[in-house]
């Protein structure tokens, strides 16, 4: 078993004192490195190994503790499995949100993440994606926040602010919404749909919503870049 000293010294390590790499498990269930690597990252030639050997490595994987040690993927990959997440705050409810979605859709996929709040330092939002460039990210996510420069990344943003080359933006229709806030009765007051009336009916057209939008609409984004 591993004790919460060990997994909070930076790395796991072995009731006997050993750290847990591909090497220790290999070892531990008498397979190759190369086979549980293959199990681990879900490779293509890991559908010609038998589901009892899978079960294993896996069960060990949870005994032990393990995580991929990042620098080693890098050198079998060539991928260092990092996200950047630009923002201008943190600590409100909307970017919270849209952080636990990003956060728990990259965890479940193997990627580490990075999260700037720029606070909307004009300093900090121009050199921010060059220095997280040096951090060799894979990909950004920007929320609410412009993009001043080209990255050579893909880009997802959420808002309308981002615009550029390599950019897929989630925008989220706030008329559509309005609309549907103002369609339940006892929504709003009376005298408060009077003053919006001109503003509900100033669009020819409405987009038809089955729903309100859910806090998980970030999980397309984030999917994309990932994938």
């Amino acid at each position: 078993m591993v004790s919460s000293n060990q997994r909070n010294s930076g790395y796991q390590v072995s009731s006997k004192g050993r750290r847990v790499t591909l090497a220790f498990l290999a070892e531990h269930l008498g397979v190759s490195i190369t086979t549980i690597s293959f199990v681990i990252n879900d490779a293509p030639l890991a559908a010609t190994i038998a589901q009892s050997t899978k079960d294993r490595i896996w069960d060990a994987v949870r005994k032990f503790n393990y995580q991929p040690n990042m620098y080693a993927r890098y050198l079998h990959s060539n991928r260092m499995y990092v996200i950047a997440v630009l923002v201008p705050h943190i600590g409100d409810l909307y970017s919270a949100s849209l952080l636990d979605g990003i956060e728990t859709y990259l965890a479940q996929h193997g990627y580490f993440y990075f999260v700037v709040s720029h606070r909307e330092a004009p300093d900090l939002i121009e050199k921010s994606p060059e220095t997280l460039m040096d951090r060799a990210v894979e990909g950004m996510i920007f929320i609410n926040t412009p993009l001043l420069r080209p990255v050579p990344v893909p880009i997802v943003a959420i808002s309308d602010l981002t615009k550029g080359p390599n950019v897929s933006r989630i925008m989220v229709d706030n008329q559509a919404a309005a609309s549907l806030a103002f369609s339940h009765k006892g929504f709003v007051r009376p005298q408060k749909k009077r003053a919006f009336r001109s503003v509900l009916t100033s669009s020819s057209s409405w987009a038809v919503m089955d729903k309100a939008i859910e806090p998980r609409s970030q999980t397309a984004g984030t999917k994309r870049l990932a994938d």
